[in-house]
């Protein structure tokens, strides 16, 4: 026997019994579980689901529909369709929402359009919208040719030269006037040349400032930004003249806000690595660091509101991509692609300019007896900085996505053996010791330490734990001290001696000079001063004398092995010359001339280096090839 639960009726327990209140009468029903379950919950039945089956209780039936099997729709029923409906809107509603949301997703995270604007081989180094928003000026070297500046128009193919050889621009103002850089010399990522102001229709350029690297009109069209380089530091000026920061690292990329209150720039603590943090500063001088620092960071933008700074700065997986960051460290990611990207510009309705780059570094030379140059590079990225005294072996840093942001540094023999890894490191901290033994690496980061690396057995070694930012590194013919550059906080670089026996550090210039290449008797080292001038300094007697015959900015590879010559070259050219110039006298003689094979892209030898015989040598030159885009649909 059961009972029914919402009365005190009791019914065998062979019937599924309970219940409907069908006003005053009630009904006894005998269904299957699933009906009853359906009824009471409000989950709709199968179609086959056993119908009600009304019995027959005269005393209590006051209807005459239920003396003849049928009954008018009950309270409970009526009550489980509104259920059936109910349920059903509760799930369809939410389900329908989040097709409306997920579909509005949809649409908003289409993937941004590119349309490409340059197709020749060669390197984009710079490039703006002009004031109507639909031409683009920009700076480039196609085919091996000198910088030109070229107009283009994104329904056109075609780009046209404006006439401005050995050019790149640098701005465009809102009154249509372009800030360009002329005579520009490649350096690394950017150019930099003398600012000089033409309009954008065509004329004569006025030259404004030489050593310029990067400038900007404000939002009116009256007054230029610039970054200025004056001998080893860097100044950003707004405008021209008044000093708002300075670097002894380097300073790329500075942007005006639309309102002109505020400047953005990229601030890199090493000299020639793109390392480095978003800035900004405004009119006082008060600065701001918006991001912590990147493994490489060029390009950079305010977004149309100016709410936000657009840049291309490298994230874990070591490829630049467009990020932004608001002016209280918000960070995220707009656009990421295979390659390396670099913001040129973004216009006011949120159209993108960049430039999609392919770089590599390559190592050619010749070692003693060989008939032609041949190739040791390694991976994407390799820059030679020493050669063994027998010209066995090159030591060289491999930079690019592939060792990631700490660098390596390898060794390899000069007969093409496989490479060997000896640990991390950067280029311009990089020299063999002249037993062979040890090599000298300096890590990516303020302050860098300086560690010895065994080129064979044994344990690196930490050689200094300071607040110094090393820069530079090598060893003393003797092989017991290291000659130095760095700088301490809130001070210009200078060079140090640090002895290897007590670990003492001592400095060697006043600041502002640094000092390089010791003489092969151990006697005397050569300086530079802030305004480029080469000196002789001679350790015994502590004086100094002029250098002749070397230009300020000429690179020196070594001291011959009699000490009566220096090997120079300029770096960065597309075809580095070399000479070799008399200490006492001065006269210069050609030595080498080092021809890449492929000047598509080449920005130019940047590292040479020779045995003390002058029979094997080998140098490096980067190659960046870019394209140019415009990408719409960014947020």
């Amino acid at each position: 026997m059961k009972q029914c639960p919402k009365c005190t009726r009791v019914y065998a327990d062979d019937a599924l019994n309970f219940c409907l209140d069908d006003g005053d009468a009630l009904v006894e029903t005998a269904l299957d579980t699933e009906t009853k379950t359906a009824i009471l919950t409000g989950v709709p039945v199968r179609s086959d689901a056993a119908a009600v089956r009304p019995l027959d209780y005269s005393t209590t039936s006051k209807t005459p529909s239920a003396e003849y099997g049928f009954s008018e729709p009950s309270r409970a029923g009526r009550f489980t369709w509104v259920t059936l409906f109910a349920v059903a809107a509760a799930i369809l509603i939410p389900s329908l929402l989040v097709a409306y949301i997920l579909g509005r997703r949809n649409v908003a995270s289409a993937p941004p359009s590119f349309h490409q604007l340059t197709f020749n081989r060669g390197t984009v180094w710079s490039a703006r919208f002009a004031p109507d928003n639909k031409s683009i000026v920009y700076g480039a070297a196609f085919e091996g040719n000198p910088i030109q500046v070229y107009s283009a128009r994104p329904e056109s193919p075609e780009s046209t030269q404006l006439g401005l050889p050995n050019g790149s621009v640098l701005a465009v103002s809102s009154t249509g006037e372009l800030a360009v850089s002329l005579d520009a010399v490649p350096s690394g990522s950017f150019t930099t040349g003398t600012l000089s102001r033409v309009p954008l229709t065509g004329g004569a350029p006025r030259k404004v400032l030489e050593g310029v690297a990067f400038a900007d009109w404000s939002p009116d069209g009256k007054n230029l930004a610039v970054v200025h380089r004056v001998g080893a530091v860097w100044r950003l000026e707004f405008p021209v003249g008044n000093v708002l920061y300075e670097s002894t690292g380097h300073i790329t990329s500075m942007r005006i806000s639309p309102k002109g209150n505020k400047i953005a720039f990229m601030d890199h603590s090493q000299p020639v690595d793109d390392r480095g943090t978003v800035e900004v500063v405004d009119l006082q001088g008060k600065r701001q660091t918006l991001t912590q620092e990147a493994g490489s960071e060029q390009g950079l933008a305010w977004s149309p509101d100016g709410d936000e700074v657009w840049f291309s700065a490298t994230t874990q997986e070591n490829h630049r991509c467009l990020q932004s960051v608001t002016l209280d460290g918000k960070q995220r990611v707009l656009l990421a692609a295979p390659g390396d990207l670099t913001l040129q510009d973004v216009s006011p309705d949120g159209r993108v300019l960049l430039t999609r780059w392919s770089y590599s570094s390559r190592i050619l030379g010749i070692a003693s007896g060989d008939a032609k140059e041949r190739d040791l590079s390694w991976l994407e990225g390799s820059y030679v900085n020493d050669v063994s005294a027998d010209g066995k072996t090159i030591l060289f840093t491999e930079g690019g996505a592939s060792v990631g942001e700490r660098y390596g540094v390898y060794l390899r023999q000069t007969d093409g053996s496989p490479a060997v890894r000896l640990g991390d490191g950067i280029s311009y901290s990089v020299s063999i010791s002249p037993d062979g033994k040890w090599v000298i690496s300096g890590l990516p980061k303020n302050p860098s330490p300086l560690f010895l690396l065994p080129t064979g057995p044994g344990e690196s070694r930490q050689l200094t734990n300071d607040d110094l930012h090393h820069l530079s590194a090598q060893w003393f013919p003797d092989g017991k001290q290291i000659l130095f550059a760095a700088t301490e906080p809130g001070h210009d670089r200078r060079s140090y001696v640090l002895d290897l026996a007590t670990n003492a550090t001592r400095p060697l210039t006043p600041e502002g000079t640094t000092a390089c290449c010791v003489s092969p008797d151990g006697r005397y080292v050569i300086t530079r001063s802030p305004n480029g001038q080469r000196s002789l300094l001679s350790f015994d007697s502590g004086e100094s004398r002029e250098l002749p015959g070397v230009a300020p900015n000429e690179t020196i590879i070594r001291w011959s092995v009699n000490g009566l010559a220096l090997l120079v070259f300029l770096r960065n050219e597309m075809t580095a010359k070399v000479f070799r110039v008399d200490v006492a006298t001065g006269r210069r003689e050609l030595w080498k001339e080092l021809v890449p094979p492929d000047t598509s892209g080449n920005s130019g030898v940047n590292s040479v280096a020779v045995t003390p015989d002058e029979r094997t040598y080998f140098y490096s030159f980067a190659r960046d090839l870019s394209d140019l885009y415009t990408v719409e649909g960014i947020k």
